[in-house]
């Protein structure tokens, strides 16, 4: 009639989860128990009037919007935004300190894209939890196997909050870095 409390820390990879618990009682006898969840918010790309790209505004506080530019019709396509605080992939970062980890995903094809802007909002006591200037930060993408370097500015810092443009062609895990 024992109890036990405890926190069991989300995956860092966007999509669908599981926790596995498993409980012994004093005659030795295992119980087992799986809950699923979903790390991610979804957001739907929607057509912005007369041009080729689309846009999702999301509820998520890091990854506020998501903008394609496309070469064909990519409206109702349903992108999953998120944030790690831990590297979702099993490669290290080349160099730096990382801060966070935005991560989009989409159905879409990446061939269909030919430009992306992640917009990616970080409290500014981050980068002072984290001992990095912002004026040192430099974005990277995963591509699947490795960190690559991607272009990104500061659009506006304000109300304790920086925000970036990360340029993409593609998406996947991101890395918002800077140097100590």
């Amino acid at each position: 009639s024992g109890g036990w409390t405890g926190v069991i820390t989300a995956g860092s990879a966007l999509g669908s989860q599981s926790a596995t618990v498993t409980a012994v009682d004093t005659a030795g006898n295992p119980t087992t128990a799986t809950a699923t969840y979903w790390v991610g918010r979804n957001a739907t790309l929607q057509p912005v009037s007369g041009t080729t790209t689309y846009r999702a505004t999301t509820d998520d506080t890091t990854i506020p919007a998501v903008r394609i530019d496309a070469d064909s019709n990519v409206g109702d396509t349903n992108v999953t935004v998120g944030t790690a605080a831990n590297n979702p992939t099993a490669d290290g970062l080349p160099n730096g300190t990382a801060v966070r980890y935005p991560q989009v995903e989409t159905t879409l094809p990446n061939d269909n894209v030919t430009n992306a802007t992640v917009v990616a909002a970080i409290q500014n006591e981050t980068f002072t939890d984290r001992y990095v200037p912002p004026e040192t930060v430099r974005f990277w993408a995963h591509n699947g196997t490795a960190w690559n370097r991607t272009e990104g500015t500061l659009r506006s810092r304000a109300d304790g909050t920086s925000k970036y443009a990360i340029n993409t062609t593609h998406f996947s895990a991101f890395a918002v870095a800077g140097t100590m």
